[in-house]
């Protein structure tokens, strides 16, 4: 009974493999890669590899259980609500994936509506007859068939996919081939092979790899993937144009700028304009590093680096002439990863400096709250022609590329067609800034912040103390999911 209850999972996950294919098409019709031949040959691995697993996952996790009770009226129905569970949930995620660009979360199923919930039931009940139906034709055409070795043919083929699509994404990670991590987005739950292991075990040469993958990237249109900017920039840049430093300093605090813990920087804020109430993008580097340059929530981070698409501020310095020297106390690969996206089409780039100052391993800023100590940083600039001020209103990291892509570049585009944020002098506050994490993010009010992890959501309020019972801001947080997804295609 045991062998008969094996050969009958196997056969129902190899069912369920098709429907979830079926199912999933919608993912696809949605996806135009890059480079059609190694792209589609890459997606379609990682497309039968992934949902297959999706497909097995119920029956692995029943193994234990057919072995020890091995009896079919127990082992059939917990198979059958399982895999139509995951069918109608992979149904819905399409359909919200074909409307939004995102995939389903704790914080949309909290912002479903009564119509989608009644329509999940709906799914659930047909998914139901649909998964029963097969089930009991797989078992009586094990019960009257003896094994084949087609059988298990099939899976090891499934493995074999699942293998190399996982083999190939970190080939193409290691060498920024985006026609091959640009897909990474486009599936629930993908979280294929990264390069690691290669760097690690010495088989990349991470310089070479990358100079030879800004050489393919300059003949890439991304625009495939990504609907950035919203519209071509229209520019009149004011000569002479200026030079531009940016200094940056990880994780500082905005309450260290003072004379005893900062002398030199305190010095320089004297004279020129300071931000009192400015704000990172996030709670990381990367997220952080990702608002300066693009002015956008670092949520976008995964996308962009897939595609390697350089923001709109570092193509208008190539266009302009700009020469540019980088400075980095780490490697410019680790932490912020900005070789994959700020710094993406920068040819001959140095990704290690040597410092000889403490502090300097280049290890990331990951803290774990929203709260204003970890999220206000200080923010000063020197721009000719403008006299020292202390700027009161809210302002934040995502107002930077704004900033010089209006001021420097004379660009007349509404900020909205590039970025999140607002020009610093254009004296606009926010009313609400994403700050963004690894795997989590927030939404940050000046009374309130809503944290949303993977497992669920919570609110605190201004002095980051949990506020009980409470109640999710439907409106807000579904203008936060619109800002999170407007620029992909």
């Amino acid at each position: 009974m045991r062998r008969q209850l094996l050969r009958w999972a196997n056969g129902f996950a190899l069912a369920n493999a098709a429907l979830f294919a079926i199912v999933g098409l919608r993912y696809l019709w949605h996806y135009s890669p890059l480079e059609p031949l190694l792209g589609w040959t890459y997606a379609g691995l990682a497309f039968v590899g992934h949902l297959s697993v999706l497909a097995y996952a119920p029956l692995v996790l029943l193994v234990p259980v057919m072995l020890l009770i091995p009896w079919p009226r127990l082992i059939i129905p917990l198979a059958v609500s399982l895999a139509s569970i995951l069918l109608s949930f992979l149904l819905l995620d399409s359909l919200v994936f074909a409307e939004n660009r995102y995939h389903l979360g704790f914080l949309t199923f909290s912002m479903l509506g009564p119509h989608t919930w009644a329509f999940l039931v709906l799914y659930l009940v047909l998914g139901t007859v649909v998964e029963g139906m097969v089930a009991l034709w797989i078992l009586r055409r094990v019960a009257r068939r003896p094994a084949r070795r087609i059988e298990w043919y099939a899976p090891l083929a499934l493995g074999v996919c699942l293998l190399a699509s996982n083999i190939v994404h970190a080939w193409g990670e290691a060498h920024y081939y985006a026609p091959v991590t640009a897909f990474t987005r486009y599936l629930p739950l993908y979280r294929p092979r990264t390069d690691r292991g290669l760097v690690r075990l010495g088989l990349v040469d991470r310089t070479s790899a990358r100079e030879q993958g800004v050489a393919a990237a300059l003949g890439w249109s991304t625009n495939r993937g990504l609907n950035y900017p919203l519209a071509p920039l229209r520019c009149d840049p004011r000569p002479p144009l200026l030079n531009v430093l940016l200094v940056v300093i990880d994780a500082m605090r905005a309450d260290v700028l003072t004379p005893a813990v900062a002398p030199r920087t305190a010095e320089l804020a004297q004279d020129a304009i300071r931000f009192d109430a400015h704000y990172s993008g996030g709670n990381s580097s990367r997220a952080g590093m990702f608002s300066v340059f693009y002015g956008l929530p670092g949520t976008y981070w995964e996308a962009f680096s897939n595609l390697t698409q350089p923001p709109v501020i570092m193509d208008l310095f190539r266009r302009n002439g700009y020469q540019l020297g980088l400075f980095a106390s780490a490697p410019v690969y680790r932490a912020a990863a900005l070789d994959r996206t700020a710094l993406a089409r920068v040819p001959n780039l140095r990704l290690e400096t040597v410092s000889p100052y403490k502090g300097s391993s280049g290890w990331d800023r990951a803290i774990t709250a929203f709260d204003e100590l970890q999220m206000r940083t200080p923010m000063v600039i020197r721009w000719p022609g403008r006299p020292p001020a202390r700027i009161t209103h809210r302002t934040s990291h995502n107002d930077l590329a704004p900033t010089l892509v209006t001021e420097l570049f004379g660009c007349t585009n509404p900020p909205s067609d590039y970025a999140s944020g607002h020009s610093l002098f254009s004296g606009v506050a926010w009313d609400w800034l994403i700050g963004a994490g690894y795997e989590d993010f927030a939404v940050i009010e000046p009374d309130r912040v809503t944290v949303v992890l993977g497992s669920g959501y919570e609110i605190r309020d201004k002095s980051y103390r949990l506020i009980p019972h409470p109640t999710l801001p439907r409106d807000l947080m579904q203008s936060a999911m619109h800002e999170m997804s407007r620029f992909y295609r």
